[in-house]
């Protein structure tokens, strides 16, 4: 006679092995499980610097009443390449970091021209 438990899940006359559906459903579980999980590793990914990008604007606008284009622009992106990209891990923190250097050498080449007028004496 079979222990509780088993008998719980299967009844006494059923096959001790698993059958090919089963093994099926389960393969099916675990590559969808794997999915999810790169997902989720995408949108931490890119979330991280488009929280960071998001802030700078706003503190940018609130503190210096200037909005900076590039890093609206960037938010786009980083938005865009959320719901499209379907590369590897490693890519897309290759585009994050990407963009967030190019709004970081946008931003530096717009600050040239807000440079200190020296004083006319």
């Amino acid at each position: 006679m079979a222990s509780r438990p088993e008998r719980l899940l299967r009844g006494d006359d059923a096959p001790l092995s698993a059958s090919f559906l089963e093994l099926f459903f389960d393969l099916a579980f675990v590559l969808a499980l794997t999915k999810a999980s790169d997902l989720t590793a995408a949108v931490v990914i890119l979330g991280g610097p488009t929280l960071f990008l998001l802030g700078r604007t706003l503190f940018s606008v609130a503190i210096h009443r200037r909005l900076s284009w590039p890093r609206v622009a960037a938010l786009f992106v980083m938005s865009g390449a959320a719901a499209v990209l379907r590369l590897p891990l490693l890519a897309v923190s290759a585009v994050a970091t990407g963009v967030v250097l190019t709004v970081v050498v946008l931003d530096h080449a717009g600050n040239r021209s807000y440079r200190r007028i020296k004083n006319p004496d």
